[in-house]
């Protein structure tokens, strides 16, 4: 709580932009947390080597390389690893959908879920079967086309070559 009000000190309550991006920071703290990414600091995970930009990022990351997942949705029980999965998951129980797509308004509890159905107004079938060439909105679809079409295996696909991504689409 300490470290969360000395984020809060009035002479900081200044907007900082990022004189690279442009991106504004509401106090001085999360300006200079975000420099690190243009000044190149990394910081490694030791598990898979993967580099962050910061240790809250790491931190963050590490979480994937565990099991444990102490926060316990208090109406499903379902366990989750971070806060913002949490929140995320609670609007399941509470009907909340804040993601609206601006062509038909239909709403969505996730952003990646609105991102894929904008997808099916576009008609964008970025992800591509290797195999046939087929075309797909997600790489889920892909995977389960993978698996009916052609007669692959889970473990086959899960092979990085089968979730292939086109730019040019």
């Amino acid at each position: 709580m300490w470290s969360h009000k000395k984020a809060h000190k009035p002479e900081d309550q200044i907007p900082w932009e990022c004189e690279h991006c442009h991106k504004v920071y509401p106090n001085k703290r999360s300006y200079k947390r975000h420099k690190q990414v243009h000044l190149g600091v990394k910081h490694e995970c030791e598990v898979c080597h993967k580099k962050l930009s910061s240790k809250q990022h790491l931190k963050l990351h590490m979480l994937t390389h565990s099991k444990e997942k102490p926060l316990v949705c208090t109406v499903c029980n379902k366990g989750f690893k971070r806060k913002d999965y949490l929140n995320e998951h609670m609007r399941i129980h509470t009907g909340d959908r804040p993601y609206k797509c601006d062509i038909c308004d239909k709403g969505f509890t996730q952003k990646q879920a609105l991102n894929t159905h904008v997808l099916s107004h576009t008609k964008q079938k970025p992800y591509q079967c290797l195999i046939c060439a087929d075309r797909f909105i997600t790489r889920t679809l892909v995977r389960y086309h993978l698996k009916s079409h052609h007669g692959l295996n889970a473990k086959q696909v899960d092979q990085p070559q089968f979730s292939y991504f086109d730019d040019n689409v």
